[in-house]
């Protein structure tokens, strides 16, 4: 999603949590799922990325579609795609 990448360079707590590290990277888009890798070693960084993701993907992208209705985000994560598991951000995450 164009949108997110755009949108990832200019969030500032993202700029500043993955700061020397790479920021998180679109590995995979399959219809409606997208599959982001991000870096270990960066403390909080799952968090973050999955709050901005989050909201990006439910404001944002509702906004510019124009849709009347919102959109329903479900987050995982894993080491590997079979070993993925549903995802809650943590409330001290969310924007």
């Amino acid at each position: 999603m164009l949108l997110v990448e755009r949108s990832m360079h200019k969030h500032e707590r993202l700029q500043h949590v993955f700061r020397g590290k790479p920021l998180p990277r679109l590995v995979s888009q399959i219809h409606d799922e997208l599959v982001y890798e991000v870096a270990g070693g960066v403390p909080g960084g799952v968090a973050v990325f999955a709050a901005f993701l989050r909201e990006i993907m439910e404001d944002r992208v509702r906004e510019q579609l124009g849709f009347g209705v919102p959109l329903a985000v479900k987050l995982e994560v894993g080491r590997l795609w079979g070993g993925m598991v549903p995802y809650e951000v943590p409330r001290q995450f969310e924007s």
